[in-house]
């Protein structure tokens, strides 16, 4: 139908006249254009596969090699530390040898995040987090991981998101028809996290077959996949009893791009049990990895600020604040989150403002007039240190229903201002009403000799004595609640499980 009304407005304009002998070039455009956009709205309609075509190998590759500075920038860069990106990629080379594709010619970066993720990206471009190494406990886990991801990259998963997203448009960007821009180059400029969200739950399955198998022509022990997904429940797990929220083993983690662990568990056990003879006498490799991520950061980079308990810090931008009770902090590269109780967040994100104008007016003509909103009900205050600020609602549709926001912004200094979104439900945002406050007046500058005195995290490797238990090893971490159970999620260990003397644990430490 498309191609038919474009063909239909360039017969008119090849009739009329001396426009229409002028127009002849672009008429001819017009016409070839609209032929490929007829042939591709059938090959949308009826086939993906046909459509696959649209986008070739070599453009996967050129399309790897562009996002990759985007997603370094927005993921904190690369990271080096004790070698492990060495270390990795060596790893992925040799998992990528029993894929279904190993002559790709990937690239395996880890970027410096301490999120649990991993992802890929066309072209052979695999990335895991250094928050992925920090919670893996074997090299066959890491493995898994990484053949997954490759899973991704050899059935073409984002290549076919690609043409999904694109449609019939993308054709503009191949035969550079009628002066329109490249569609594929639009959509490389998006940010590097909406390029990586989510695959359907049916790619997910498919790439965690891939590992699966992977693993266990490479001689791992392909249960291993299972266990670290497992892991990844765990973790969403912990979450749910720091902020006291139900804990639901199906439900998608918020920053991690890969959906319905619980039910991926199963399957991929059930492939395990295809891929192995019988209980699996494959090694792990437990303690050669451990050895290998002895050192590494764990939490934040310092350049990206820290979070210790219910408090952010960041020694470069010299600023402080602390979250209610309940609250679990995440920090990115761009903003400061915490989900708590309730179903409520907040996030912390940076801005500039006209110095000549007052906080208040930031509020109400910077900030609202520039994402379309109209705040109510504004005030001004001033923080316990003094800084200037004003806040104010709004009140706004989502998928999950109502939800009132308020808003506080601060004036750091000058033309720096921070501000705080806080999200609630309309029936308990009287109750966390004064805990926003609080967060708000909570936030000030940091002094020179506060910050010197940040340190970041690293993970120690230790081999227990023949008196540890697990709370003796948890004692030593370097947090003020929840020891014993950061200790059991790092190390993947259940309730009741004690540690094993002279086996290999890992524990934080400043």
């Amino acid at each position: 139908m498309w191609g038919v009304y474009i063909l239909g407005d360039t017969m008119m304009l090849g009739a009329t006249g001396d426009r229409g002998v002028a127009d002849r070039g672009l008429w001819l455009k017009r016409i070839v254009a609209a032929a490929v956009l007829t042939v591709a709205c059938i090959a949308f309609q009826s086939d993906n596969a046909l459509a696959q075509i649209f986008i070739s190998k070599e453009r996967e590759k050129q399309m790897g090699r562009d996002l990759h500075p985007k997603v370094l920038e927005e993921f904190g860069g690369a990271y080096t530390g004790s070698g492990v990106d060495a270390y990795v990629a060596q790893l992925g080379a040799m998992i990528a040898n029993f894929s279904n594709d190993p002559d790709v010619g990937y690239t395996f970066t880890v970027v410096n995040s301490p999120i649990v993720n991993a992802f890929a990206l066309p072209g052979g471009y695999v990335y895991l987090s250094r928050g992925t190494l920090a919670i893996a406990n074997s090299e066959a886990e890491i493995a898994g991981v990484l053949g997954h991801e490759i899973g991704h990259v050899t059935e073409r998963h984002m290549a076919k998101r690609f043409d999904r997203e694109i449609g019939v448009g993308i054709i503009g960007a191949v035969v550079g028809a009628v002066g329109g821009s490249d569609l594929v180059t639009e959509v490389l400029q998006r940010s590097g996290s909406a390029l990586i969200r989510s695959f359907s739950r049916e790619q997910e399955y498919e790439a965690d077959l891939v590992g699966v198998r992977a693993l266990a022509d490479a001689g791992y022990d392909p249960y291993a996949q299972a266990d670290f997904l497992d892991s990844l429940a765990k973790e969403r797990e912990l979450v749910a009893k720091i902020t006291g929220t139900p804990f639901d083993p199906n439900r998608g983690d918020f920053f991690s791009t890969h959906p319905n662990t619980g039910k991926r568990v199963k399957r991929a056990i059930e492939e395990a049990g295809r891929s192995a003879s019988g209980p699996s006498t494959h090694p792990r490799k437990r303690d050669a990895y451990l050895n290998r991520i002895d050192g590494i950061l764990y939490g934040d980079d310092p350049a990206q600020g820290f979070i210790r308990g219910r408090t952010f810090s960041h020694p470069t931008l010299r600023l402080t604040f602390t979250v209610p009770e309940r609250f679990y902090l995440t920090n990115t590269t761009t903003a400061v989150y915490a989900n708590g109780p309730d179903s409520t967040a907040m996030r912390l994100t940076a801005d500039r403002i006209r110095s000549s104008d007052s906080i208040g007016a930031y509020l109400r003509n910077e900030y609202g007039a520039r994402r379309n909103i109209r705040i109510q009900d504004i005030q001004t205050f001033r923080t316990k240190s003094g800084m200037p600020g004003a806040t104010g609602t709004y009140r706004v549709q989502s998928n999950s229903g109502t939800r009132n926001l308020r808003f506080v912004a601060l004036q750091y200094s000058g033309s720096q201002a921070y501000l705080f979104t806080f999200i609630s439900s309309p029936s308990v945002t009287q109750k966390y009403e004064p805990l926003f406050r609080e967060t708000a007046m909570s936030f000030r500058k940091l002094s020179t000799f506060e910050a010197g005195l940040l340190k970041p995290l690293r993970l120690k490797v230790v081999a227990a004595g023949p008196s540890d238990t697990v709370q003796s090893l948890a004692n030593r971490m370097a947090f003020r609640r929840f020891k014993e159970d950061q200790f059991r999620f790092i190390n993947s260990l259940d309730d009741g499980e004690g540690v094993v003397a002279g086996q290999l644990y890992k524990i934080v430490t400043e």
